[in-house]
């Protein structure tokens, strides 16, 4: 599911979509921050990412959404996924 979008304030341009993630019974869930590199719009209203969901789950999760990853986290995230 997607949680937040991710803008970057100067340019405008679309960086991250936060994909929300949780365990089998829904309890524990955690943000992690995808490059928009990797998500591509098949029907209005739905994305599609290209990485697996073991990709999703073990790239760094981001313990506040409310906050826009640093630039720091941004390069960790774009190198886990391939994106740098």
């Amino acid at each position: 599911m997607v949680a937040n979008l991710y803008v970057d304030e100067d340019s405008r341009q679309l960086r991250f979509v936060d994909v929300l993630t949780s365990d089998f019974l829904g309890f524990e869930r955690k943000h992690h921050p995808v490059p928009v590199e990797l998500a591509s719009e098949e029907d209005p209203g739905a994305i599609t990412l290209g990485a697996n969901q073991q990709s999703l789950e073990s790239a760094p999760d981001f313990p506040d959404p409310h906050v826009v990853p640093d630039e720091e986290r941004q390069r960790t995230i774009r190198e886990h996924c391939g994106c740098s």
